[in-house]
């Protein structure tokens, strides 16, 4: 917990060094084996090189539904403690509803009205994303979920074969 809190100072403290630059953020939800549902916050900005830098600023527990309103407080609760509500650029997120739903009006009188009122403006969909289910729908056009299908037949395949050669 001590490594946590050193690395939380240190960004909090690169965050102070750049503070007239703007900081773009992406997140995404999943949810774990245990079955916890975790909100991955991923901070992006330039040094003075000129360089793009990427920082894990945390893995939360996200606690009650995977809703809009919940994901917007939880995020504006992480931004305050790095003190970034201020300076925010653009956000990156995957197609999810709930992201949509952030992105409401509320969202945006509560951190990106001082940037701009073209709030949906601010959000950029991940490519990595866009790309797989392209790739998906590119490849099992007829059935989506074809290709997970496809993957636990091969699962269950490749242990059948496994007992029977034990």
């Amino acid at each position: 917990m001590d490594d946590y809190k050193e690395k939380k100072q240190e960004i909090i403290r690169l965050i102070a060094k750049y503070s007239n630059d703007l900081y773009h953020i992406s997140f995404e939800l999943w949810t774990s084996p245990n079955p916890y549902s975790i909100l991955r916050v991923v901070l992006h900005y330039m040094d003075d090189s000129y360089t793009n830098q990427t920082r894990i600023l945390t893995l939360r527990k996200l606690r009650g539904l995977h809703s809009g309103e919940n994901i917007r407080q939880l995020l504006h609760q992480i931004l305050k403690e790095y003190d970034l509500p201020d300076r925010l650029g653009y956000f990156i997120t995957n197609n999810a509803n709930s992201n949509d739903n952030m992105f409401s009006s509320s969202f945006v009188s509560f951190i990106l009205i001082r940037f701009c009122a073209h709030h949906l403006k601010r959000r950029i969909r991940c490519l990595r994303y866009i790309l797989n289910l392209a790739a998906k729908v590119f490849f099992f056009s007829a059935d989506p979920n074809a290709f997970k299908i496809e993957i636990e037949i091969n699962r269950r395949f490749n242990r059948l074969k496994t007992k029977q050669q034990l």
